[in-house]
């Protein structure tokens, strides 16, 4: 705990050293100061081929996911991860050009979304072993709108009526707790160093389109000049 405390000192961070992750406010334009790992997107070998995969392409594979999440089940929670895919689906590419700090204040954003469901999800499922009888009488849109339904194996549970279901498929929390994992490791990626490298192609995709967006724009611009007809013929000749 003493060690906690004394690299919080001033005297302490100019001997030792910061201990901050450095890749939070890191320019990918100076990442060769920092790391000795060469650039994997040039894929020399299939190592980088997998890098590639991870640290590129990872990062849709998880919208997917949470995607999936958001629609295997018809709930209130639902709306939450559905919000945030079609967000960063929309606005990908710039979001992940932003500095890697408001990146992760995004990420965070949903990563604490999924505990709190997960978190209210198990105490629905503890509520609904006691009240799920008198809600099937008079809430049935709360159990609808809540998935609400006993999980817990030894307690009785009522039996469905004709004008309510009961969402016995609905009320787990596997699919948030498999969204909650791949959203800690694509955290983790964007902590990386190589995920930096991602960054800096990025950029330099976009500059690059930007640079012949303009090129077009000037040939359209340019009046077309007139053809000269030149006067080949030999002076003396008809």
């Amino acid at each position: 705990w003493q060690v906690f405390e004394d690299e919080n000192k001033a005297s302490v961070r100019l001997v030792a050293g910061e201990n901050v992750e450095i890749s939070r406010n890191l320019d990918s334009r100076s990442l060769n100061q920092y790391t000795r790992v060469g650039n994997f997107l040039h894929c020399r070998s299939y190592l980088d081929m997998a890098k590639v995969f991870v640290f590129s392409y990872f990062f849709w594979l998880v919208l997917c996911l949470v995607f999936i999440t958001g629609t295997t089940r018809i709930n209130i929670f639902c709306l939450g991860y559905l919000v945030a895919c079609f967000y960063f689906m929309l606005f990908g590419d710039t979001v992940l050009l932003q500095p890697v700090h408001y990146v992760l204040r995004l990420w965070d954003c949903l990563i604490a979304y999924t505990c709190l469901v997960i978190s209210l999800k198990n105490f629905i499922s503890l509520g609904s072993c006691a009240y799920l009888d008198s809600l099937l009488k008079k809430g049935c849109w709360l159990i609808q709108a809540f998935s609400m339904f006993c999980t817990i194996k030894g307690y009785d549970v009522p039996k469905p009526s004709d004008d309510c279901e009961l969402p016995v498929g609905e009320a787990g929390i596997v699919w948030d707790a498999v969204c909650f994992t791949v959203l800690l490791a694509q955290r983790r990626i964007f902590l990386s160093y190589y995920f930096l490298y991602v960054v800096s192609d990025l950029k330099a995709g976009k500059i690059l389109a930007s640079r012949m967006e303009k090129i077009k724009l000037k040939q359209k611009s340019k009046p077309e000049q007139p053809a000269i007809a030149l006067d080949t013929k030999v002076p003396g000749q008809k």
